[in-house]
């Protein structure tokens, strides 16, 4: 099946003018090498090894602020990541509480080897809009940097910068910022701080 589809994707691009993402012309390649490519493009690589070490249950501790001046919340909760499709997209369920607050959130993160860079999605029960995360890179400790782009109720773009720390088995460290008043030209404030710690109830 996998064949088929991207035969009859490589058979609608026969004629075209093949454009990047920028809109240059990109050389045309034979039927084989295009066929190599799209295996290449599908295939996980060594950037997802780096989801792979994140699978696990969770138990959840941290805070989070509403403002730049705002007391924090105690925030409680619990994860699950696990790997999907062949290893290629790790996905977590996340259930809290905000201070006295039902939370649930689901979000699946991947390695784009098209466009070389860490990508993500993000809903919960607080609502409707799905969230975009780009990546930005890694740091040299290990720390994955990310630009989240949601939508605010009158219809506006909010971005936050996060941070993820990645411990693998042993966890991870969560961090947002946002601007205040969706001002991007005021400092960002932290918005979020979360622990993810092995949750070892089953041993």
């Amino acid at each position: 099946m996998r064949w088929i589809l991207m035969a009859l994707l490589f058979v609608t691009t026969v004629g075209c003018a093949a454009t990047d993402e920028a809109g240059e012309p990109v050389t045309e390649l034979t039927e084989e090498q295009e066929r190599e490519r799209w295996m290449a493009a599908a295939s996980p690589g060594p950037e997802h090894e780096l989801l792979r070490e994140q699978e696990g249950d969770w138990v959840v501790s941290g805070r989070v602020w509403h403002g730049p001046d705002a007391d924090p919340m105690e925030v409680v909760g619990e994860a699950r990541t696990y790997l999907m499709l062949g290893g290629r997209f790790l996905a977590q369920e996340y259930k809290s509480t905000i201070g006295e607050t039902e939370f649930e959130g689901f979000g699946i993160w991947g390695f784009d080897r098209v466009r070389n860079r860490y990508m993500g999605l993000w809903m919960d029960s607080h609502g409707t809009a799905i969230s975009l995360v780009k990546g930005q890179g890694v740091k040299e400790d290990g720390t994955l940097v990310m630009i989240m782009q949601s939508i605010n109720p009158d219809g506006s773009l909010r971005v936050s910068r996060d941070e993820l720390i990645l411990r693998g088995a042993a966890g991870m460290t969560y961090r947002s910022w946002n601007a205040p008043g969706n001002d991007p030209d005021r400092p960002p404030y932290l918005a979020v701080e979360m622990e993810y710690r092995p949750d070892n109830k089953g041993d």
